[in-house]
C-alpha cells in the first residue's frame, strides 16, 4: 500500500526547482524529451508566458530510502529550462503545493501513478468545447459535435492545409471565439457526412472567405447534388465525397483531407470558369492550387446545346400564350 503524508506548501525558487527536478525517476514514468513530453512542456511555456500559469502541484514517493519525483516532472523540467536560459529569470509562480507518500512495493508505485491526471476525470476536449461555447450567445443553439466539425475545418484551414503542424486542440477550441459568424453560416453543411470532414470543412471556409454568395451557391449544389447537369463541377465533387466515403472504409486513410481539399477547391475553380470536369485530380506531392476568386455573376455552367433547348422551350411557351407547367391540361 502506499500512504500520504503531510503536505506542504513551498515557496518556488530557483534552488527547489534544482532540487525537485533532480529526483529520481521511476522507470516507469512519462518520458518528458518524446514527442508527448516535448508537446506538454511547450505547452506550459505557452501557459507562462501568457501569465495563465499557477500554483503547480508536485508530489514525491518513497521507497526503500530513495525518494522518486511521481509527478510535476514536465511543470519543473520547464521551469529549470527558463532558468538555464537566464538564471535570473522570474519563475511564473511563486509557490508549489507538495505532496508526500510513502509505498511498500514498486506496484504500489505504479497504483500511486494512476491517481494523477486519470482519465475518467480528464476534461475532454468536449467538455472544453462546452466551456467556451457557453461564453459565445451566437453559438450556444449549435450541436457540440457539429460545432468540433467546423472548428477541426477552420483549424485545417489555419495550420496550412496540411502542409504544416496541426493545431493543438486548446488552439483548436480558441478559434470559435474568433470565427463565430462563420461558424453559424456553416452549420447546415456540418450535418452532412459528405461534408463534415476537415478537409471539405476547410475548403469551405476558404471559399467563403473568397466570396460568401459564391461559396453559399456552390456548397448548395453540393450539398443537394441538385444541378441540372450532370458534369458540373458541384456535381462531380458531391460523387467523389461520397464514394471517398466507401473507399476509406475499404481502405483507411485512402483520401486524406489534404487530398478532400485540394478537390473541393478544383471543382471551386472549375465551376467558377463554367468548366465541366468529370473527374477532379490530385497528386500527393504537388502544390496546392490557388483559390480562383469570382470574376463576375453566378456561373450558370449549362452548356450551349441545352442553353438552345431552353430557348426554344421559352419561345414556344410564349407562341402558347403561357408558361408549361408540366401539366396535361
Amino acid at each position: 500500500m502506499f500512504k500520504e503524508k503531510e503536505p506542504e506548501l513551498v515557496d518556488l525558487t530557483p534552488e527547489f526547482v534544482r532540487k525537485f527536478a533532480s529526483l529520481a525517476v521511476y522507470k516507469g514514468d512519462r518520458n518528458p524529451d518524446g514527442i508527448k513530453g516535448r508537446r506538454h512542456i511547450n505547452w506550459l511555456r505557452g501557459r507562462a508566458a501568457k501569465g495563465r500559469f499557477f500554483t503547480p502541484e508536485w508530489n514525491t514517493a518513497e521507497l526503500d530510502g530513495v525518494v522518486y519525483r511521481v509527478n510535476g516532472g514536465h511543470s519543473s523540467k520547464m521551469l529549470l529550462g527558463l532558468l538555464e536560459e537566464n538564471g535570473s529569470a522570474k519563475l511564473p509562480a511563486r509557490k508549489v503545493f507538495v505532496r508526500h507518500f510513502v509505498c511498500e512495493s514498486l506496484r504500489d508505485m505504479a497504483d500511486l501513478f494512476e491517481q494523477f491526471d486519470h482519465a475518467s476525470t480528464t476534461r475532454t476536449n468536449t467538455d472544453k468545447r462546452k466551456a467556451h461555447q457557453a461564453t459565445e450567445p451566437q453559438l450556444e443553439q449549435i450541436g457540440n459535435s457539429i460545432l468540433g466539425r467546423i472548428l477541426e475545418g477552420i483549424a485545417f484551414a489555419e495550420a496550412g492545409f496540411g502542409d504544416e503542424r496541426p493545431l493543438a486542440a486548446d488552439d483548436r477550441i480558441a478559434l470559435m471565439h474568433r470565427y463565430q459568424r462563420f461558424i453559424c453560416w456553416a452549420e447546415g453543411y456540418a450535418k452532412k457526412k459528405t461534408l463534415w470532414r476537415p478537409g471539405v470543412m476547410a475548403a469551405i471556409f476558404a471559399t467563403c472567405r473568397v466570396s460568401q454568395k459564391h461559396a453559399r451557391v456552390f456548397w448548395q449544389h453540393v450539398l443537394n447534388e441538385d444541378h441540372p447537369v450532370r458534369n458540373n463541377a458541384t456535381r462531380t465533387l458531391a460523387d467523389f465525397l461520397h464514394k471517398s466515403i466507401a473507399d476509406n472504409r475499404s481502405r483507411p486513410g485512402l483520401w486524406t483531407a489534404r487530398a478532400m481539399y485540394v478537390k473541393s477547391i478544383h471543382a471551386w475553380n472549375a465551376w467558377l470558369e463554367d468548366r465541366h470536369v468529370s473527374e477532379l485530380k490530385y497528386h500527393k506531392r504537388s502544390e496546392l492550387p490557388a483559390i480562383k476568386k469570382p470574376n463576375g455573376g453566378i456561373p450558370t455552367a449549362i452548356p450551349d446545346d441545352l442553353q438552345a433547348a431552353h430557348e426554344r422551350i421559352r419561345r414556344l411557351e410564349e407562341r402558347l400564350g403561357e408558361p408549361s407547367n408540366g401539366s396535361d391540361k
